[in-house]
């Protein structure tokens, strides 16, 4: 009998500079004491550390982060757990399971809360939207610098973009906050 080919360790790329300009990352000790893939910290988690967001905020913005997720994934199966479901009895179980169904009803309700903040909401608690590139899109500023001998150009946020986005942040943590009842 053959010896099986012993499976060497998988190398782990770090995150392309590219994904490491739009956010923070880092490796987390599995139970296993083996060191996770890179893993992206989520903005708000970022911002509550630096001191930018009250614990209040923080918590309301990450239960707005993880009700958002829950509702994004879809509780249909796919074809193959159909299948299975079939061959041992299961039953084919059409439309939402009720626990799907409070979740998008909360969402909604969350959202109709918030109002004209949803939009930074929902982009920078879930969809990981730095603020800097959220105050990008409402006011920017080019920047030049000639660098052994070329034009190197870059776009910055105006700061009073900057610091609206921010406002806007945590007067959406507040009203979730609110909303809660914390």
């Amino acid at each position: 009998m053959a010896k099986r080919k012993r499976k060497t360790p998988e190398e782990v790329l770090p995150p392309t500079p590219e994904q490491a300009d739009k956010g923070e990352f880092a490796r987390q000790l599995l139970a296993d004491h083996k060191v996770s893939p890179y893993r992206r910290i989520p903005v708000i988690v970022t911002l509550a550390k630096s001191g930018k967001l009250s614990r209040r905020q923080f918590a309301a913005l990450s239960y707005y982060r993880e009700l958002a997720g829950a509702c994004d994934r879809s509780p249909v199966k796919d074809s193959v757990g159909k299948m299975m479901a079939g061959m041992i009895g299961g039953r084919s179980g059409h439309g939402f399971p009720p626990a799907q169904m409070r979740r998008e009803r909360e969402l909604g309700w969350l959202e109709r809360e918030l109002g004209g903040l949803v939009h930074i909401a929902r982009a920078v608690a879930v969809d990981d939207v730095t603020l800097s590139s959220w105050a990008m899109r409402s006011g920017s500023v080019e920047r030049r610098r000639h660098v052994n001998g070329r034009d190197v150009v870059w776009f910055e946020p105006v700061r009073i973009a900057l610091k609206y986005a921010m406002a806007e942040l945590r007067m959406a943590g507040e009203r979730l906050a609110a909303a809660r009842g914390e």
